[in-house]
């Protein structure tokens, strides 16, 4: 774990000072610290609530070898502080107007393991790298590209 945090502070330093030519190496050797693998790609959904057909959704398809826990952060985080955990927000409570759902609704058609691969929950590791992902096609893409953006808000 220590070996992927150190790996993962440069690879979002590289993208932040806009050095991203070593950026697919210095990736691959993050997800092969953690065996952790993603995937960005389309599957069947919905995420309107009254949504009834359902249409593509770029989601992102994620693989990690070993043990499924979380890494500790969570835990560590309820004694720092104040010694609470700030409160989760909805979108509901951010804005009362919307019909988006917080998660899309998959496609029944999906296999269990296939759902899993889109729904788990990610450490913290997982996070940042797929973060650095998002900081990288941000900087080296244009901003005005309707696919990009799609791929970056996921």
């Amino acid at each position: 774990r220590i070996r992927s945090a150190r790996i993962t502070e440069l690879l979002v330093r590289l993208c932040w000072y806009g050095r991203t030519k070593p950026y697919d190496e210095v990736a691959s050797k993050a997800c092969e610290a953690i065996n952790f693998k993603y995937e960005v790609t389309g599957v069947m959904g919905i995420k309107r609530v009254y949504q009834t057909v359902e249409f593509a959704q770029l989601m992102c398809k994620t693989e990690t070898g070993g043990d499924n826990t979380q890494d500790g952060s969570q835990s560590e985080s309820k004694t720092d502080g104040d010694g609470a955990v700030p409160a989760r927000l909805s979108l509901l409570e951010v804005d009362d107007m919307t019909d988006v759902m917080e998660t899309p609704k998959v496609s029944d058609s999906l296999t269990e393991g296939e759902k899993g691969q889109l729904e788990k929950p990610l450490t913290s590791a997982e996070q940042v790298i797929l973060l650095a992902r998002c900081h990288f096609l941000w900087v080296n893409g244009n901003p005005n590209d309707e696919l990009l953006l799609q791929e970056v808000r996921r």
